[in-house]
């Protein structure tokens, strides 16, 4: 099939030939793409946690856009601000999962994506339904007037 083109049109007409029949049956080249979702933005978010024996704590994670990130917390039964947690975050299983990765803490804790402004601490995997998120979420706050 191909020998019959010269060998310009050749070269551009079968690398796009074989990208065509990696298209699932049924979808035009020209549809776009199922969207995929949207990766958690840079951003302050704040809630309930249970933290370090804590079961209730007051809590501002901080994401920033360097990949770094600042959580803060207060325990509300002993009325004890706990210590400053600084570290990595990523961004995981498309864009369905948060993890925070402490400087000098083995294991990380994950957050589970669900909505852009809402984030909310699983018990094992992102991938796990999250039974009741009260007290273990954290929502996006606003950004100042000034700053929008």
């Amino acid at each position: 099939m191909t020998s019959a083109l010269p060998a310009r049109l050749r070269l551009a007409f079968v690398p796009a030939l074989g990208l065509a029949m990696l298209a699932p049956p049924g979808v035009r080249a020209s549809e776009p793409a199922a969207p995929v979702a949207a990766a958690v933005e840079p951003g302050t978010f704040f809630g309930s946690l249970p933290l370090h024996g804590c079961a209730g704590a007051d809590a501002l994670l901080r994401l920033d856009a360097d990949g770094r990130y600042l959580l803060q917390s207060h325990c509300r039964a002993t009325l004890q601000d706990l210590p400053p947690e600084h570290g990595a975050w990523s961004v995981e299983w498309n864009g369905t999962c948060v993890r925070l990765v402490a400087d000098g803490l083995a294991g990380a804790r994950e957050f589970a994506v669900a909505l852009d402004d809402l984030l909310v601490l699983t018990a094992g995997s992102c991938i796990e339904p999250v039974d009741d998120p009260r007290g273990r979420s954290l929502h996006r706050a606003l950004a100042p007037p000034a700053a929008r």
